[in-house]
């Protein structure tokens, strides 16, 4: 059971990106000054990160891993894309003045397969499978989507979910005995690409992408009147940044408040995100 929060401090809220982010205790924004974030009482393990971000337009053509940048700025190799007219996780393989190269990551979908049919059925998604190299087991080698038979479809206020079928290049030569579930990796393509257009705000993170600026961690112990620079474990360095981090700290106390001070800021997108998960959490909602 959670312990209430001090009056005006927010608390167990959940991540804007539910359900995919599983916090159930977050404090997450962005720097663009001198500012703080709001304070959240933590107790127990909790993360903390920092990272800079370059937003730009992003156009991309269905079924082409070649995509234009609006502004390409300090965009580089190995940037990940959020965008919605790419998958999660897409990164950038190659840059050649705007025109960027997208890698898609494989994605691993559970299904159901027969000894001797070319079919895997009992798919979640097929979305950008066609023409994706497929292993798993019973797959042999090389082995290909040919088409989506079925489209899996997600379920949601307006429609019933469905299983996917897809028919790939090979049939398969074992399976389980139970019929159960088997997982199969798919290595996609530009296929996955499914979208010709612009996203006006897509957004890349990297360690070529870069901020200018310094944020430290504080504590207060007195429900917020007082705010303490927090440092490392037996007398060490204080705890503040100027380049992104992720880590992790441990809070053995209970209710005592954390926020992040932007101290000196001077270009670039600071994000900052502080977070916790289940009894992790140590608080709940409301007033004391």
């Amino acid at each position: 059971m959670g312990v209430r929060a001090p009056r005006d401090v927010g608390a167990s809220g959940r991540s804007p990106y539910a359900p995919a982010d599983q916090a159930n205790g977050v404090v997450q924004g962005t720097f663009s000054d001198e500012q703080v974030s709001a304070p959240f009482p933590f107790c127990g393990w909790f993360n903390v990160s920092l990272w800079a971000s370059y937003s730009t337009g992003l156009t991309t053509t269905a079924g082409s891993l070649t995509a234009v940048a609006g502004t390409v700025g300090s965009i580089a190799k190995g940037n990940s894309i959020k965008a919605t007219n790419v998958p999660p996780g897409t990164t950038i393989q190659g840059v050649s003045g705007s025109n960027l190269t997208l890698y898609i990551p494989p994605i691993t979908i559970s299904g159901k397969t027969k000894v001797g049919l070319a079919k895997i059925t009992n798919l979640d998604s097929t979305i950008g499978l066609v023409g994706a190299t497929v292993t798993g087991p019973g797959v042999p080698s090389g082995t290909t989507v040919v088409s989506v038979d079925t489209a899996a479809v997600v379920p949601n206020g307006t429609a019933d979910p469905i299983l996917g079928t897809i028919t790939i290049s090979n049939t398969i030569t074992e399976t389980t005995d139970d019929d159960t579930p088997s997982p199969f990796v798919f290595v996609r393509n530009g296929n996955a690409i499914t979208t010709t257009g612009a996203d006006a705000n897509a957004v890349f993170v990297g360690n070529e992408l870069t901020f200018t600026g310094t944020v430290q961690l504080e504590r207060s112990f007195d429900g917020g009147s007082t705010w303490i620079p927090c440092y490392a474990w037996q007398g060490g360095s204080q705890l503040k940044w100027t380049a992104a981090m992720s880590t992790e700290f441990l809070e053995p106390e209970k209710g005592v408040l954390y926020r992040l001070n932007c101290i000196a800021y001077t270009s670039g997108t600071i994000n900052y995100r502080i977070s916790t998960t289940a009894q992790a959490a140590g608080t709940s909602s409301g007033p004391l």
